[in-house]
């Protein structure tokens, strides 16, 4: 009977040891669930919070090619500058994207595909990387809209801005320049892009395409656009 009571006391205390480790693990997979509840809501602000300054960004762009597109189109048809400055974007915008796709390729071995992904994560984040084909070709949108609004706004600023109008190569030189500063040290830093470190020599690659392939190209473009149009 004492070994009894015994054995007895030890099975209480088992299902009561039991049953605490149920509770645990109830108030875990609560705890584990509300964190997941949390992050999505963390993430859907943070996309928001993105969405929202992005749209600022663009408003602010379109805003400044709006304030400087009726001088801009004063003196020529507002169809031909429209068309031509809607080319030139999309010149500038496919040698844009040859030049990355081939930087990342010979400097990591990094495909097109995960290039346009990366243009992509700054509206999605890391989600873009899950995304597959889908982010791929809105990446490959933003990165478009991006071309063809650094070139409608030399387009728009260029009859009234003297400055512009000096040496082509020069002036399309100082212009990559700026739009690297500009979109490393204010749209970069607004989207949902992960911090990256530093590279030296990577940033002097960049610093070229952007002064080499899109702004002496916009340069040159704008150039002969008004070249021809004021003839």
């Amino acid at each position: 009977m004492k070994d009894k009571k015994v054995f007895g006391k030890s099975g209480s205390k088992y299902i009561l040891a039991e049953k605490e480790v149920a509770e645990n693990l109830v108030i875990l997979i609560e705890v584990d669930e509300s964190s997941r509840i949390r992050d999505y809501y963390s993430r859907s602000k943070v996309k928001m919070d993105y969405s929202h300054k992005m749209w600022g960004f663009l408003t602010k762009v379109i805003a400044w090619n709006i304030n400087f597109l009726p001088f801009a189109i004063m003196n020529t048809k507002p169809s031909l500058f429209l068309w031509s400055a809607l080319k030139s974007g999309l010149i500038v915008g496919i040698l844009d994207a040859i030049a990355a796709s081939l930087n990342a390729y010979l400097a990591g071995g990094i495909t097109p595909d995960r290039v346009f992904i990366f243009v992509a994560s700054g509206a999605f984040g890391q989600d873009a990387y899950a995304g597959g084909y889908s982010m791929v070709w809105l990446g490959l949108l933003f990165h478009f809209i991006i071309a063809l609004s650094w070139t409608f706004l030399f387009f728009a600023a260029f009859p009234n801005v003297k400055l512009l109008q000096a040496n082509r190569i020069l002036v399309g030189m100082v212009y990559g320049i700026f739009i690297w500063v500009m979109m490393n040290f204010a749209v970069i830093p607004l989207s949902s892009i992960a911090p990256r470190p530093f590279q030296l020599s990577g940033s002097v690659i960049m610093i070229m395409i952007h002064m080499f392939v899109i702004g002496v190209p916009i340069s040159f473009l704008a150039n002969s656009y008004y070249k021809v149009s004021n003839s």
